[in-house]
């Protein structure tokens, strides 16, 4: 066999292997993106969360989502909750008592497939969707207005936190934890071998909200975040400086996982909230 053909062999075989390759990311982003928690039985009595009632809406597409809902006290602000990418509500249990022991308001969306949700694979549309009949029940249900809210996302949450105030342009205010500029950039850059642009579907895109809104933001990230490194927030901040209501906390040798209360960031967060309050 001449030289020609062998080369032409090898490349056959390289093209090959990355055509499987682009399928396998096409058609399994879904499972790489979203790793949740499904528990039907999961409520907050289970885990000892005081105060908080666990109630289901359903979506567009008839899909029934669980949300943790606890009433704000002495006409504080409520907050509207989005977690990130992995687990379940549970995880931010002492955070939640800590909202309620503060008197704020909570409503905390398990997105679909995650906690007591109908268990079904998330992705981007249908996460959506579980927001929008959120929106909908906290301005219809609860009657609460959108002056009375603050969009909360960490992590993967950020980009539905961004995505809530830009729906509600009169909301109090926007607390993001670790967030990204938008989650497009952070594939490409994590698989620069792949045209990410054309594969992707679950773009969740702060920076395409983040200069839109006109309510005060705090922003904290950790400089050893591992998952989503902090030159993200950085560059999210840049275009959110627009807004001269804005901060960010650059957090010292923590990584993507906060405790706020280890690393005090409690105390930052609270004086935020109480100065929405006061306005």
């Amino acid at each position: 066999m001449d030289l020609k053909k062998i080369l032409l062999i090898i490349l056959l075989i390289i093209a090959v292997f990355y055509s499987f390759i682009l399928v396998f990311m096409y058609l399994y982003q879904n499972k790489l993106m979203y790793h949740p928690e499904h528990d039907s039985t999961l409520t907050p009595e289970r885990i000892s969360l005081k105060n908080y009632q666990s109630l289901f809406i359903t979506s567009s597409d008839g899909t029934k989502v669980n949300l943790w809902v606890h009433d704000a006290q002495d006409n504080k602000p409520t907050i509207l909750f989005f977690h990130g990418n992995t687990g379940n509500l549970s995880r931010w249990r002492n955070r939640f008592q800590w909202f309620a022991d503060n008197g704020f308001g909570v409503i905390a969306l398990h997105y679909r497939g995650y906690g007591a949700s109908d268990n079904i694979q998330p992705q981007k549309d249908g996460i959506l969707q579980d927001v929008d009949a959120l929106m909908k029940f906290t301005l219809t249900d609860k009657k609460l207005t959108e002056k009375e809210l603050i969009a909360y996302g960490v992590s993967l949450g950020t980009g539905i936190a961004t995505y809530v105030a830009h729906h509600m342009p009169d909301i109090a205010a926007v607390i993001l934890e670790s967030p990204y500029s938008s989650t497009l950039e952070i594939a490409q850059d994590m698989y620069p071998y792949l045209p990410v642009t054309l594969l992707y579907t679950n773009n969740f895109d702060n920076m395409g909200y983040i200069s839109e809104i006109t309510a005060p933001i705090f922003i904290y990230h950790g400089n050893n975040d591992d998952v989503i490194p902090i030159q993200y927030g950085k560059k999210l901040f840049n275009l959110a400086k627009q807004n001269d209501k804005s901060q960010f906390i650059e957090l010292n040798n923590i990584k993507h996982a906060i405790d706020i209360f280890d690393t005090q960031i409690d105390q930052q967060i609270l004086a935020f909230l109480q100065s929405v309050q006061d306005k």
